[in-house]
């Protein structure tokens, strides 16, 4: 049975946290199957990346606004479609 983790980090220090934590997890899994939200450190860590923060990640209430089509799809591939 394959170990599965859905990892979501939804910005630049997420990014280099979680990737930290997918390496140490391989490590002790190396089958392990990551896939999530995530940027460039998570994807070399060897995440499969659904929705890349670079398309969700915004800063303060207003900016929010102009990426809500694509945090929704982010919601979606994350969640499975439910």
């Amino acid at each position: 049975m394959t170990l599965r983790v859905l990892l979501v980090a939804g910005e630049a220090s997420g990014d280099l946290h979680g990737a930290a934590l997918v390496e140490q997890l391989r490590r002790r899994h190396p089958d392990l199957e990551v896939v999530g939200v995530g940027g460039p450190r998570l994807r070399a860590a060897g995440m499969r990346v659904l929705v890349d923060t670079e398309h969700v990640a915004t800063m303060g209430f207003t900016e929010t606004f102009g990426t809500l089509v694509a945090l929704a799809s982010a919601w979606t591939k994350t969640a499975g479609g439910r």
